[in-house]
């Protein structure tokens, strides 16, 4: 069962209510060519990105602009939608997708992850005094949080 979304603000605020108003009033081709050219703009650069030589997005996007313009029927666009739909669920196959979604990160933060790898750790310094510390007696092993940062406190650089 899909899982359900869960909105990050009030739906009754005023913001909301007046961008609900205005895609009611708005016709369905306008939605959708707003949609397509969002997916165009936005989501399609990334596809490109991570999966290169797969083109069934570009191709939806291009069957959907035909749609909508009348140059084929709705079952010739579904066709290229659908498929769209299949390089999705083969892009879930990625491995670092599933790791993340295992793991209960996201990807993006991963990939923030591996970026900051390269940068100096902040803290390298607590965690030698903290070493250092332990490695003084045997039973300084044991100390908890309180007992570290009271000698960390009284041993400050």
């Amino acid at each position: 069962m899909p899982k359900t979304r869960k909105m990050l603000n009030d739906w009754d605020a005023p913001y909301i209510q007046s961008l609900r108003r205005l895609i009611e009033t708005q016709s369905k081709e306008t939605l959708a060519n707003w949609a397509i050219t969002y997916c165009e703009e936005r989501l399609l650069p990334l596809w490109e990105r991570d999966y290169p030589d797969d083109l069934r997005p570009q191709q939806a996007l291009k069957a959907a602009r035909e749609w909508l313009s009348g140059t084929i029927k709705l079952p010739q666009a579904k066709k290229e939608i659908l498929a769209c739909h299949g390089a999705a669920r083969d892009a879930e196959g990625n491995p670092v997708a599933l790791l993340c979604r295992t793991l209960g990160v996201s990807e993006s933060g991963y990939y923030k992850f591996l970026r900051s790898k390269s940068k100096p750790d902040k803290h390298a310094n607590l965690l030698a005094q903290i070493y250092e510390l332990i490695q003084e007696d045997e039973e300084n092993a044991n100390y908890g949080v309180r007992r570290i940062y009271d000698y960390l406190r009284l041993n400050r650089d």
